[in-house]
């Protein structure tokens, strides 16, 4: 499976909140490692982690985010994939399996 085609929830136990124009991410205390808090200040990085809702794939992601800003998808394709890394990295997110209809026996 490509990276676009990865589907991404928020773990279990990470609460966030906005603050302003900020979102504050909080990571879960269970567990053996506790993430770093997390603040999110701008517009994309904030609508990349209202889409990690387990349905999207990251094409979809980055279809949406494209054009919302107005931009090419090749354009958003490194900041959502870097943005992506950076919250697997730090245990906030983790891949959702999800079943596909073509995969169902």
């Amino acid at each position: 499976m490509s990276l676009k085609e990865k589907v991404y929830k928020k773990r279990d136990g990470v609460l966030h909140k906005k603050l302003g124009a900020e979102i504050l991410i909080i990571p879960s205390s269970s567990g053996k490692k506790t993430s770093r808090l997390l603040y999110l200040r701008d517009h994309v990085s904030m609508k990349i982690w209202a889409a990690l809702n387990g349905r999207n794939t990251l094409q979809q992601i980055i279809r949406k985010i494209a054009r919302l800003f107005d931009k090419k998808p090749e354009q958003i394709q490194k900041d959502v994939a870097e943005f992506i890394k950076e919250l697997h990295e730090n245990k906030l997110i983790e891949e959702n399996r999800v079943s596909r209809k073509k995969d169902r026996v």
